[in-house]
């Protein structure tokens, strides 16, 4: 995959190569996404492009988005059920209001997606499919679904990094505002550890403790990192906790293992209520953490639990009452 680029090209800022096998595109001024794959792609790549376009939704607060399977080929059963269970959980406090799905019409290709769709599995917003670009942006956006195309759009590879994402997600909001609530967050924080490779940080009004990671941690680490999270978490009485995993790397088994018998014995005693977990667009570590938290769900443990691309709507999610 080439080196990332800029071109000016029909009025529209490119941002990628030809020979990516997904074309995005992102309309700021409508918060719309369309993602159009260009050829067959493997299992493993599918699911790593579904986890970049989750991320861009998160990243970038979509609010609608064209996803266009017409050049795909016929993506599996158990792809497109492992992508719908993805996107139930990572999406579950989205800005996303409609999706269009466009499809080849391929009868396969109509098959699977219909099977799916008697599973019964609940997305927080629309969705819709269609077999035209043009009928999916109608739906989507019935006033302005001629502009789309007119308007100035900003293609994403699918290797862009986040830092990108969030300076083209940041040019569209005023950054005074956020400076101050930085500010004011920042007044209340008290960092409990850092290290060359993790940080915790408590914020004590709030009752949330988050834990980051700075690098990838070796077996050791990662489990100093947890020991001393635990600890902090019950000497506080934290009811919140945030666990962002995007620099963590990869957990072996027997971290996996551990770290599940672990929680589940420390925290059924604490004062947990919410936990959240974010991850980065690695397909590995995304079914990791998925694993993971399936076993936690099977404790029964007292607090909930969901999983997120961004932090910004983990700790919406945290800081939303149940009433709210």
């Amino acid at each position: 995959m080439g080196k990332l680029c800029y071109v000016k090209e029909n009025n529209k800022t490119a941002c990628g190569t030809d020979a990516d096998a997904l074309k995005i595109s992102y309309c700021p001024s409508l918060k719309y996404l369309e993602a159009a794959w260009q050829q067959p792609v493997s299992s493993l790549e599918y699911r790593h492009h579904i986890r970049f376009v989750g991320i861009c939704i998160a990243l970038l607060k979509i609010k609608y988005i064209l996803i266009d399977f017409t050049k795909f080929g016929n993506p599996t059963l158990v792809d497109q059920k492992s992508t719908s269970d993805f996107l139930q959980k990572a999406l579950l406090n989205t800005t996303l209001v409609r999706s269009a799905r466009v499809l080849s019409g391929d009868e396969q290709q109509f098959r699977v997606h219909k099977s799916i769709e008697e599973e019964g599995i609940k997305l927080p917003y629309q969705v819709k499919v269609f077999y035209s670009t043009e009928e999916g942006k109608k739906w989507l956006l019935p006033q302005q679904s001629e502009n789309i195309c007119s308007r100035d759009s900003i293609w994403i590879p699918v290797d862009c990094n986040h830092k990108i994402l969030r300076s083209l997600a940041a040019s569209e909001v005023t950054a005074t505002a956020e400076v101050q609530d930085e500010a004011k967050e920042e007044a209340t924080n008290t960092t409990v550890c850092r290290t060359d490779f993790m940080e915790i940080v408590i914020d004590l009004n709030k009752k949330l403790l988050v834990l980051r990671w700075l690098r990838i941690a070796s077996s050791r680490e990662y489990r100093y990192g947890i020991l001393k999270a635990v600890r902090a978490l019950l000497e506080n009485k934290i009811e919140l906790l945030l666990i962002n995993n995007h620099r963590r790397g990869i957990l072996t088994l027997a971290d996996q293992t551990w770290f599940v018998s672990n929680s589940v014995a420390v925290l059924s005693k604490s004062n947990l209520q919410k936990l959240a977990i974010i991850n980065s667009a690695d397909a590995i570590q995304q079914m990791t953490s998925e694993a993971i938290d399936a076993r936690m769900k099977k404790a029964n443990l007292a607090f909930s639990s969901q999983l997120f691309l961004s932090e910004a709507e983990a700790t919406g999610w945290l800081l939303t009452t149940d009433n709210e």
